[in-house]
């Protein structure tokens, strides 16, 4: 299952209030200055007459906000309820999100009792299905047919999404020789290598996605 969502970092306040309609507005204008039309192929097979044609434009004013999130464990028949809340770590490109579970239906009150996570919301009423995202171009694109204009605007990115149950573990105590005093602590930070650098290690990528901070997306 797949579905559309998010930009790369978090909107502005501006940005929030863009609904569907206003992209579609927006796709709907014709004068942008990166606006590419194609030309209409000329070799027609008499077979398989042309019964409409479009002409194609194309534009990447909207594709900071295109994104297409997937769903491998999920079937198309039954998708996803609205999420309850949106998380993202614009370092690391982890996106979250919260799905509500339905409690009406094959639901164990009593075990639900045993897993309520890590306390945050009281009930175990949630489950959270998490990915990292990917920039550079995805090879996808959505359009919009207005009168006899094709408008395709390209995706940013994709992301993968399966759930996760990191929340149901409790915290591992730390080792008395990993302790730190305040004055030990030290920054870590990722930047880019040259040729003769090494990878930075699964763990240090790990640890770094483990402690940045969550952005809230609304």
């Amino acid at each position: 299952m797949t579905g559309l969502f998010i930009p790369d970092s978090p909107p502005n306040d501006d940005d929030a209030k863009m609904d569907s309609k206003d992209i579609l507005d927006e796709i709907d204008e014709s004068n942008h200055p990166d606006e590419q039309p194609t030309a209409q192929p000329n070799n027609l097979d008499a077979g398989d007459p042309v019964i409409k044609s479009y002409n194609i434009h194309i534009t990447s004013r909207l594709s900071p906000f295109l994104y297409l999130l997937q769903y491998p464990t999920r079937n198309a028949q039954r998708p996803y309820p609205n999420p309850i809340s949106t998380k993202y770590k614009p370092k690391t490109k982890i996106l979250q999100l919260e799905i509500p579970i339905d409690t009406t239906h094959h639901y164990d009150s009593e075990k639900a009792e045993k897993f309520q996570g890590d306390g945050e919301h009281g009930k175990f009423d949630r489950f959270r299905i998490e990915g990292n995202m990917t920039s550079g171009k995805a090879g996808y694109a959505v359009g919009v047919i207005r009168g006899d204009k094709l408008h395709l605007t390209p995706l940013s990115g994709t992301a993968i999404l399966r759930p996760t149950f990191d929340y149901l573990t409790p915290p591992k105590e730390p080792k008395k020789d990993e302790l730190k005093t305040p004055g030990q602590a030290k920054a870590i930070q990722i930047s880019a290598k040259s040729s003769t650098q090494q990878d930075p290690s699964p763990l240090l990528i790990l640890r770094v996605a483990e402690e940045e901070e969550w952005q809230r997306l609304e």
